[in-house]
């Protein structure tokens, strides 16, 4: 029977640390990582014990540079992120980089495994859209000094790089936009989780709401999950805030929603602005096609791959320096069509 081959992961389990700070002394960083010599021998002690044995070649592993990324996105089939994944792509090639793509299905678990095995892989960098729980796993990767930019969502009390949008303004925005056309009663849907990006379009739409002296009803939240949206639950909403609760807009935190919920509207037999209006966040290339053609936000998809991109190249290539980090906060843009 082969032995199984030992890795990175195998070294830092034996020691009781993380995979960044093992990579990091294998990669010869350990001094610029900040890593005492006493732990760095420990681990090179540990990975001959093991017969760790990587899978570049000496000089590469030495110098750390394989010209590869790891990207980690959410979702690898939606829309949004596939548009991100094109841009990354298209900009890591400029730089003479190769990228690996990888979906986390919005499951922690599974993201931590995909960062430990890019880093086992001796990527040189990571792009990373975080799930909720892994704030501790971003902090090792923080301390280790490995390269790293946090896209589409980001911890406020961790000091990073990232590149996103301005959730709350957004939201906020788009809701003014529905009550200063005189939509009183806008509904919404909330997600039951904790994603910080979504909690702040949330709190953006309730506070245009207050803004605007509307007064929120709880009726107007609509919880569903995340994943494994169920479209007869969704329909029943709809139908529910139409007809019952009377609501006359609905704002969509994510055409992941907005989509479904179209298709509920004209199943129910209900016009669109003349029944209920309809606000979504995430453009959609079908949203102007359609009839009558859907109001959006539309997110800087192309802008926030390829400034990604060139953050995590400037922190690889500069990693021995400390430097301050890159905060970018990209513009949206709303587009106002026929569905308001």
């Amino acid at each position: 029977m082969e032995e199984k081959k030992t890795s990175l992961k195998n070294i830092a389990d034996h020691l009781g640390i993380g995979v960044s700070t093992v990579s990091m002394v294998l990669n010869g960083k350990a001094k610029e990582a900040r890593i005492s010599e006493s732990l760095a021998r420990k681990i090179i002690e540990t990975a001959e014990e093991l017969h760790y044995s990587p899978n570049l070649t000496a000089r590469s592993l030495r110098k750390g540079e394989t010209n590869t990324i790891g990207v980690i996105v959410a979702d690898i089939s939606n829309a949004f992120f596939v548009k991100i994944i094109r841009a990354i792509e298209n900009e890591a090639i400029k730089h003479g980089y190769r990228a690996f793509f990888c979906s986390s299905d919005e499951s922690d678990e599974k993201t931590l495994e995909i960062i430990d095995r890019l880093i086992n892989q001796q990527v040189d960098g990571l792009i990373i859209a975080p799930t909720y729980k892994i704030k501790n796993r971003i902090l090792e990767l923080k301390k280790s000094n490995f390269p790293f930019v946090l896209i589409d969502r980001f911890y406020p009390k961790i000091d990073t790089n990232y590149v996103i949008i301005d959730n709350f303004l957004t939201a906020y925005n788009a809701v003014s936009v529905l009550l200063e056309r005189g939509y009183k009663r806008v509904a919404t849907f909330r997600y039951a989780s904790n994603l910080f990006h979504m909690e702040q379009r949330f709190k953006g739409y309730k506070a245009a709401l207050k803004a605007h002296k509307i007064r929120f009803d709880s009726r107007w939240e609509n919880e569903i999950q995340f994943y494994n949206l169920n479209k007869e639950e969704l329909k029943e909403k709809i139908r529910y805030n139409i007809e019952e609760v009377g609501v006359d807009a609905i704002f969509f935190p994510t055409n992941r929603t907005a989509i479904p919920s179209i298709q509920a509207i004209y199943e129910l037999g209900y016009k669109i602005p003349e029944d209920i209006a309809v606000f979504c966040f995430d453009d959609s290339e079908f949203f102007e096609i359609m009839n009558p053609s859907i109001t959006s936000i539309a997110q800087p998809v192309k802008e926030i791959g390829k400034r990604s991109v060139q953050i995590l190249v400037e922190e690889i290539k500069n990693s021995e320096i400390k430097k301050i980090k890159t905060k970018l906060v990209l513009n949206t843009e709303l587009k106002i069509r026929n569905s308001i």
